[in-house]
C-alpha cells in the first residue's frame, strides 16, 4: 500500500470529491500517479467497466460513478497534454498556467486586510500573466522578466485580441500559437498598462515586501505619470508614445540586470532613479537610445505629423493674436517729431496777457510788451 496519492492526483481527486470514493481504492491498488489512472481506460465508454466495477462497493449511486469519470477524464486530459507538450504539438509555458482560486482569494483577503481598499480590476494583470508574476516573485531567489508592453492586459479589458498563427519549423509537426495584437493606443493605454503590471507585483509580494510594496509601486508609478506628459523645445510638444516604450522597456532592463545578475531587489532597482530618468528626459527627436526598440507604426508616424502641424498652427495664431494686441491704440505712442512741435507750440503762446511784464516769442527772439 502506497503511503500518498501524488500531488497532482490528489488536487484532481479533492476537486472531484472523491476522497471517500476513489481515494482509498487508489492507494491500496498503488496508483499514485495521474497517468496511472488515465491508463485504467482507453476511452469514457470503458470508465464504467474497468473503474467502477473496480471500485464497487464504495460507488453505489449515480453521483458517485460521475464522480469516478470526472477523475478519470482530468487524468487523461492532463496526459495527453503533457504528451502534446513533449512531442511539440502544443506549446505551453508553465509560468503562465492559471492559480489555484483559493490562492487568487487568499491574497485578495490579505491585501485588503493590510491596505484596507481593495484592486481594481483595471490594476491587475490577466489570470495568465498573475500567474507569471506570482511564480516569478515567490521563487527563491525571486525573479523579475520583461513584459512587452503591447502584450500586457488588464482585467479590466473584455477585448479579445489574440490571434492564432501557424508555426512551422524544422523537423516539428505544425502547431498553433496564440500572438497577442493588443497594441497600446496612447499615452495613457501605455501607462496603465505599466501601473497594472507593478500593482499585481506589489500584490503577489505580500509574503516579501522587502522585494516589492505598494510604497514602491505607487513612487515609481508617479514618476512614470509625470515622465510621460512632459514636453520638449520651443513648441512644447510631447514626445511620440514609441519614444515613451522604447524608454520603458531600457527601464526595465536594467531593473532584470539588478535583480537576476546583482541578486537586489525590484524595491532597491526602482530607488536608483538616476540610473533610468534619462531614459525618459533625454528626448532630442529620435528614439531614447536606439531603433531597436522602436515599433515604427504607421499610426505613430501619423500621429507625429498631427502632432506637429498642431504645434506650428498653434504658433502661428499666437503670433498673430500678439501683433493684433500691440496694434491697439493705447500702445500707440507719438513719434519723436510730434512731441517737439507740441512744445514749440506751447512756447510761442505761453506768457501772453495785459500785464507789464509777458513773455513770448516773435521771429524768433524773445519780446517785452
Amino acid at each position: 500500500m502506497a503511503e500518498e496519492l501524488s500531488a497532482a492526483l490528489a488536487a484532481i481527486v479533492s476537486a472531484a470529491g472523491a476522497d471517500q470514493i476513489m481515494k482509498p481504492w487508489l492507494l491500496k491498488e498503488g496508483l499514485t500517479d495521474v497517468e496511472d489512472v488515465a491508463l485504467l481506460c482507453k476511452n469514457e465508454a470503458d470508465v464504467e467497466k474497468r473503474v467502477v466495477d473496480l471500485v464497487q462497493p464504495a460507488v453505489d449511486g449515480l453521483r458517485n460513478r460521475i464522480i469516478c469519470i470526472k477523475v478519470w477524464t482530468a487524468c487523461r486530459r492532463v496526459t495527453d497534454k503533457e504528451t502534446n507538450v513533449s512531442s511539440g504539438l502544443v506549446k505551453e509555458d508553465e509560468e503562465e498556467a492559471p492559480l489555484d482560486k483559493r490562492i487568487v482569494t487568499d491574497l485578495q483577503s490579505k491585501w485588503q486586510a493590510r491596505h484596507r481598499f481593495p484592486l481594481a480590476s483595471a490594476r491587475l494583470l490577466v489570470s495568465t500573466l498573475y500567474a507569471r508574476r506570482y511564480r516569478e516573485v515567490n521563487s527563491q531567489p525571486p525573479r523579475y522578466t520583461i513584459l512587452l508592453p503591447e502584450a500586457i492586459r488588464t482585467q479590466a479589458c473584455v477585448d479579445k485580441r489574440k490571434v492564432q498563427a501557424l508555426v512551422l519549423e524544422p523537423g516539428k509537426p505544425a502547431y498553433q500559437s496564440a500572438i497577442d495584437n493588443s497594441n497600446f493606443a496612447d499615452y495613457y493605454d501605455l501607462y496603465v498598462r505599466v501601473r497594472a503590471d507593478f500593482s499585481t507585483i506589489a500584490l503577489v509580494s505580500l509574503g516579501n515586501p522587502d522585494f516589492w510594496s505598494l510604497e514602491d509601486c505607487e513612487a515609481l508609478v508617479d514618476r512614470l505619470h509625470g515622465w510621460f506628459y512632459q514636453r520638449f523645445g520651443q513648441g512644447a510638444a510631447l514626445a511620440p508614445v514609441s519614444f515613451y516604450r522604447a524608454a520603458y522597456l531600457l527601464m526595465v532592463r536594467y531593473f532584470v540586470e539588478e535583480v537576476q545578475t546583482h541578486n537586489h531587489s525590484l524595491s532597491y532597482a526602482a530607488q536608483q532613479v538616476s540610473q533610468y530618468q534619462h531614459f525618459f528626459t533625454s528626448y532630442n527627436g529620435g528614439p531614447a537610445s536606439s531603433t531597436s526598440f522602436n515599433s515604427g507604426s504607421d499610426t505613430e508616424s501619423q500621429r507625429r505629423n498631427q502632432q506637429a502641424l498642431r504645434d506650428k498652427e498653434l504658433k502661428e495664431l499666437r503670433a498673430q493674436s500678439n501683433a493684433e494686441y500691440m496694434e491697439q491704440p493705447i500702445f500707440k505712442r507719438p513719434k519723436p517729431q510730434d512731441r517737439r512741435d507740441d512744445r514749440r507750440d506751447d512756447r510761442r503762446g505761453g506768457g501772453g496777457g495785459s500785464g507789464k511784464r509777458g513773455g513770448g516769442r516773435e521771429n524768433g527772439r524773445r519780446t517785452r510788451w
